[in-house]
């Protein structure tokens, strides 16, 4: 069953009928395979068909199935486009559209108005060709006509036409003549040349000259005129496109930022936009046929160095492709000047560089710091464990000495009283040493806390005067402490630093005086002596306290040395002075540590002055630490009343202790209190013990013993059945505040540090007995 029906309309047997048929078949066949209908139906045989179908110009083409409504009129140039998309046409006048067709003779040119220039000096040919240009429902069309060459170039001048109609045989110019002088007057008008003789030489010659079209009058008819006419207005709406797209093209050429350049296949420059001169650094006439120098065929742009005359070099982005230009195989090369971007690059790799050294650096440095923190912990650590080693023997060759020199048995020469006496005495001296290095450890590292406490003077300055006044007297020496009136009742600051830089000062006086007087004055900073040394100090809010002495004085060129660590006037082997060199560093550091300073007046065999500014009051402030005292406070040392030591006499107390010589001389000294003393070396020992002691009554606990130290074992000790009343004495030597703060929350009632006061140690026993 055929699929596709068609109706083709003609006007009569004609030449147009006859091609339209054959075209129209040729494009079925090759499409449709055959599978269609074609009836042919001459309108002016069938007026009735036509009239039903509406059909009013010829040829007209109709798919009657599967589509009845859709139509191609004219050369069937869309035919096969129609057919391709079956029905799908882009031509697609619908029956609501017919009435818009023209009649059978007048095909419309535009639907906007048309003024036409016809320059004809026959008028037949001019009536002629208006009948052919009648058309029907269109816009309207104005001919013009003039009979010369000359007339119509001065029309021209005055009025714009859409198109020329140029006749080339006028009187005054025939020939291709006719429309060259024509040609030099219009500019981007249309002109069809209209010619009674078929001469092709002089069609092709008018047509490369640019003429639109080239028609042979007496081969003419009303279609191929209107769409002539047509074309030539198409076409030069196109050239005119055209030309200003190449008039924009090289602008963007002229004005491109980027260098372009056209290179051959010999690799020769044939054109260069002035973008590319001023990169290449060279005029038009000196690269115009010389070597480009670069490669032009890469997929992928490259960075090219350009070196030019005269000028710094430019760092540039290489691309190419491949062009064809009038039948000749060009390179087009675009150059994009990155100079400064590679510049910025590398200025952002020297930063990134030199961030990724700070890093290095930071990371090293925080290496660094945790090394050295890691090396202070075991600083720490150390000094802990070596104040540990030395207080545990010092604390038995201190109770023992004191009990040989006191040789209450009275079986001792007076010569071994002497040497028991100085083994006591050497012993309290290297005590104050490692005081004294442990004091500087601890303020080297900024970890010596401050604890604030108001300090009532007139009660200090008595207590001071007490201290050093029987040691000046033995020693022939007059010791003073003055006070003025305008010094405050009291003052807020860390007593036992102060009385620790004031016990310095005074030390080093009796050290290097041996005759005359040592004098401590509390005043008021001297506004002529004192405020030049220390600008910024306001009188009314500081204290002064100065040590006076009669000594040997210090040369001025010590007078920094002294107060550095380590330092001594004389270090040598045969100096005349002892001493650890920490003394005055010490004080320094506490001083500042109180927000105060030290200093010096002295000069050879004329004394010194030292003097320690201090505030009345020290804020609290984030510079006060909060970590408790390190530095034990000084034990008050009383005599043992007969009332105590009888209370004493016969009491049961177990000494737990894992240092033998610390357990025997403890041992020793209370017993002969007639204590009666139980001993143990470890914790694990001292719960046996105790598990079966019925009448223990105190027990006296080391903190630093292996496996089970001394907190250990006093919460074992505590939490024993039936034993938590008995009172228990920590011991170490851990000098920390924040150790007898920890002894007492795990339990220990009482605390004494290593060595230990005999003294101190029965007086707490009898506090805690009772």
């Amino acid at each position: 069953m055929v699929q596709y029906k068609f109706l083709l309309f003609i006007a009569g047997p004609s030449p147009n009928s006859t091609r339209a048929i054959n075209n129209f078949e040729t494009i079925c066949k090759s499409k449709l395979d055959n599978n269609y209908q074609l009836d042919i139906v001459d309108v002016t045989e069938n007026p009735g068909l036509a009239e039903e179908q509406r059909v009013m110009v010829s040829p007209t083409l109709i798919m009657t199935s599967p589509t009845p409504v859709t139509r191609v009129i004219g050369d069937f140039s869309d035919a096969q486009k129609v057919i391709s998309g079956l029905g799908l046409y882009p031509l697609d006048h619908r029956e609501s559209d017919v009435d818009s067709v023209s009649d059978l003779h007048n095909h419309p040119l535009t639907k906007e108005a048309l003024k036409i220039l016809l320059i004809e000096d026959n008028p037949a040919d001019v009536v002629l060709l208006r009948e052919m240009l009648k058309i029907e429902r269109s816009a309207a069309i104005e001919i013009v006509s003039v009979e010369n060459l000359s007339e119509g170039i001065r029309f021209l001048s005055q009025q714009r036409v859409d198109v020329i109609l140029l006749d080339l045989s006028l009187p005054d110019s025939t020939g291709i003549e006719t429309f060259r002088r024509l040609q030099k007057k219009v500019e981007q008008i249309p002109v069809i040349i209209l010619s009674g003789f078929s001469d092709e030489k002089t069609a092709l010659d008018s047509v490369r000259e640019g003429a639109q079209d080239y028609l042979v009058k007496g081969e003419i008819d009303g279609n191929s005129l209107r769409r002539s006419i047509r074309y030539a207005i198409e076409r030069t709406k196109i050239e005119k496109e055209l030309k200003e797209s190449q008039i924009r093209a090289d602008l963007l050429i002229e004005k491109n930022t980027d260098g372009i350049v056209l290179v051959d296949k010999s690799g020769m420059i044939r054109f260069a936009n002035p973008a590319a001169e001023r990169l290449l650094g060279a005029p038009p006439e000196e690269l115009m046929g010389s070597a480009f120098g670069f490669p032009v065929s890469g997929k992928n742009p490259v960075e090219i160095e350009l070196i030019r005359k005269g000028s710094t070099s430019k760092i540039a982005e290489l691309s190419a492709a491949m062009v064809e230009m009038n039948n000749q195989r060009l390179y087009l090369a675009s150059l994009r000047d990155i100079t400064d971007r590679k510049q910025t690059e590398k200025e952002n790799l020297d930063l990134l560089v030199r961030n990724e050294k700070i890093k290095a650096s930071e990371t090293l440095l925080k290496i660094k710091a945790q090394a050295l923190e890691q090396e202070s912990l075991f600083k720490s650590q150390f000094l802990a464990n070596m104040s540990h080693e030395l207080r545990s023997p010092l604390n038995s060759i201190i109770l023992l000495s004191e009990s040989l020199y006191e040789n209450q048995e009275e079986n001792l020469t007076p010569e071994q009283v002497k040497f028991a006496n100085i083994i006591h005495n050497s012993g309290k001296d290297l005590l104050e040493l490692i005081n004294q290095i442990l004091n500087f450890s601890k303020l080297d590292a900024g970890k010596m806390p401050v604890s604030l406490s108001q300090v009532q003077l007139h009660e200090w300055a008595q207590a001071l005067e007490l201290a050093y006044g029987e040691i000046t007297n033995r020693k022939g020496i007059k010791f003073n402490v003055s006070m003025a009136p305008s010094i405050p009742e009291r003052i807020t600051t860390d007593r036992q630093k102060l009385g620790q830089i004031i016990r310095n000062l005074v030390s080093n006086a009796l050290k290097f005086t041996s005759q005359g007087s040592i004098t401590v004055k509390i005043h008021r900073p001297s506004i002529e002596a004192d405020l030049e040394k220390m600008p910024g100090v306001d009188p009314k809010r500081y204290i002064a306290i100065s040590v006076i002495d009669t000594g040997i004085g210090i040369s001025e060129e010590y007078h920094t040395l002294i107060f550095q660590a380590f330092q001594q006037i004389d270090g040598s082997a045969s100096r005349e002075y002892d001493g650890s060199g920490l003394g005055l560093s010490i004080s320094k550091k506490l001083a500042e540590l109180l927000h105060g300073s030290i200093m010096m007046e002295s000069k050879p065999q004329n004394g010194s002055r030292f003097t320690l500014y201090l505030p009345e009051t020290i804020e609290e402030t984030h510079e006060i630490q909060s970590e408790e005292q390190i530095i034990p406070k000084e034990q008050e040392v009383m005599e043992i009343s007969e009332a105590v030591a009888d209370r004493l006499a016969g009491i049961r107390v177990l000494i737990v202790d894992d240092d033998m010589r610390s357990l025997f001389s403890m041992a020793q000294i209370l017993e002969k209190y007639k204590i009666r003393v139980e001993k143990s070396e470890t914790g694990i020992t001292a719960l046996q013990i105790i598990e079966t002691a019925s009448d223990m009554d105190l027990i006296l606990v080391d903190i630093m013993m292996p496996k089970m130290d001394g907190y250990e074992t006093i919460k074992k000790l505590k939490s024993a059945k039936g034993k938590k009343q008995i009172p228990i004495i920590a011991m170490t030597t851990k000098a920390q505040e924040t150790d007898r703060i920890e002894c007492l929350r795990v339990g220990a009632d009482g605390y004494v540090s290593k060595p230990v006061n005999i003294n101190t140690l029965l007086l707490e026993i009898n506090g805690l007995i009772q």
